[in-house]
C-alpha cells in the first residue's frame, strides 16, 4: 500500500499534464465529434473547455442553438449554468434532450491533490530534520 502512495503524485501530475492538453486541445478544436459511448442513450465529449455528457448521439450536445420559434409552446427548457457546471434539458412530445457540462478545471484540481500532499509532507520532515 506504502508503496501505491508513492506513486500517486506522480501518476497525479501525468494525469495533470493530459488534462491540461485537452483542455487547450478542446478550446481551438470542435471535439463533440470525437465523443465515447458509454451507453446506447449516454455519451461523453469534450466541448470548449468542459467535459459534456448528453443522450442523443443523432443531435450532439446542446450548445445553446435556437430550438423553437415564436408561438410554439415546445420544447420545455429546464436547467442552468453556474461555476463551470451546467445542465439543460429539452423536452418535446416525440423525445427528449438532455446534456451535462463540467468544466476541466475541476478534475484538473483533483490531480493536483496528491502532489500537494506530498508536498506539503515533504516540507513537514524537511522542518522536522531540522534542515
Amino acid at each position: 500500500m506504502q508503496r501505491v502512495l508513492r506513486f500517486a503524485p506522480s501518476i497525479s501530475v501525468i494525469l495533470g499534464i493530459a488534462l491540461c492538453s485537452l483542455l487547450v486541445l478542446s478550446r481551438s478544436e470542435d471535439l463533440r465529434r470525437y465523443r465515447v459511448s458509454l451507453a446506447g442513450f449516454c455519451h461523453v465529449a469534450l466541448h470548449e473547455g468542459q467535459l459534456v455528457i448528453f443522450n442523443s448521439d443523432y443531435f450532439g450536445p446542446y450548445t445553446g442553438s435556437i430550438v423553437g420559434l415564436g408561438g410554439e409552446s415546445y420544447p420545455q427548457v429546464q436547467g442552468g449554468h453556474a461555476c463551470g457546471l451546467g445542465a439543460v434539458h429539452l423536452e418535446w412530445p416525440q423525445f427528449s434532450i438532455w446534456t451535462i457540462y463540467v468544466s476541466l478545471f475541476y478534475p484538473l484540481l483533483l490531480t493536483a491533490i496528491a502532489p500537494a500532499i506530498a508536498c506539503y509532507q515533504r516540507l513537514l520532515r524537511l522542518a522536522q530534520t531540522g534542515v
